[in-house]
């Protein structure tokens, strides 16, 4: 007899999971308004929340329960400055690959950057780093990637389809939950409202894959959450939470 762990155990069990999945009568994703998601959207926004300790453990409370979080204030006005200043005066570099053969830093609309020392301070910002803490504790986080996004003219609804990030197959199953395995910030570096791109999410989607299982589960729950805020504004996000990109212009951090 072979030898079977509960590991492989739990490999098995999700890939059958998987493989029914596959065979029921899912949505289509991009049926929603403006081809993107599924739809309802939702007309409310969800609560902001401060950089104060107390603030903070609220936000890893809303966090865990929905999948994301909204933060207030991240970024001063001269921060935010600063960071305009500097993608400025880079819009006329070339896109050559770099020498380890990854892409240019223009890929995608996306600004791809890991050489820039002037730009270090903001991978770990004070005003970020309590939010991170009360939720994985103290020192018991990595940084990965920090890039800038943004949407050109007219190029709003249907610019991405729902979708989630990275993800651990046993994130589906597990009990309990527990602690998200990464999480990712999107900071507005300009005023995001209901006339503009913005970020989105929906709530509670965690668990659900194929992302179209959400729609089906979660029932009357099901929502796409667009998520406004003004310049300096972070959402934090699962980065299994079904999400969609539509951004004016951003600073992403994970």
């Amino acid at each position: 007899m072979p030898f079977r762990t509960t590991t492989n155990r739990r490999i098995r069990a999700l890939s059958a999971h998987l493989t029914a999945a596959a065979a029921e009568e899912l949505p289509k994703v991009g049926s929603g308004p403006g081809g993107q998601g599924f739809g309802p959207r939702s007309s409310q926004q969800p609560p902001k929340f401060g950089t104060s300790a107390a603030e903070s453990a609220a936000a890893a409370e809303f966090f865990n329960a929905e999948g994301y979080c909204v933060v207030e204030n991240v970024l001063t006005a001269a921060e935010i400055k600063q960071l305009h200043r500097w993608l400025d005066d880079r819009q006329d570099e070339g896109n050559e690959p770099y020498p380890d053969g990854r892409l240019g830093p223009y890929s995608g609309n996306v600004l791809l950057r890991d050489d820039a020392e002037e730009l270090d301070r903001f991978t770990r910002l004070p005003t970020l780093m309590p939010f991170v803490d009360a939720l994985w504790g103290e020192g018991n986080s990595r940084f990965a990637q920090f890039d800038f996004r943004w949407t050109e003219e007219k190029q709003g609804p249907g610019k991405m389809a729902f979708h989630h990030d990275a993800a651990l197959p046993q994130r589906v199953t597990r009990e309990p939950y527990g602690q998200a395995d990464w999480v990712c910030s999107i900071i507005y570096l300009t005023d995001v409202d209901a006339d503009s791109p913005c970020f989105a999410v929906v709530p509670k989607s965690v668990r659900h894959e194929p992302i179209a299982k959400a729609k089906v589960e979660l029932g009357d729950d099901y929502v796409e959450q667009p998520l406004y805020g003004k310049a300096g504004t972070a959402v934090w996000y699962d980065t299994v939470s079904s999400l969609s990109l539509s951004l004016s212009l951003s600073l992403s951090l994970s």
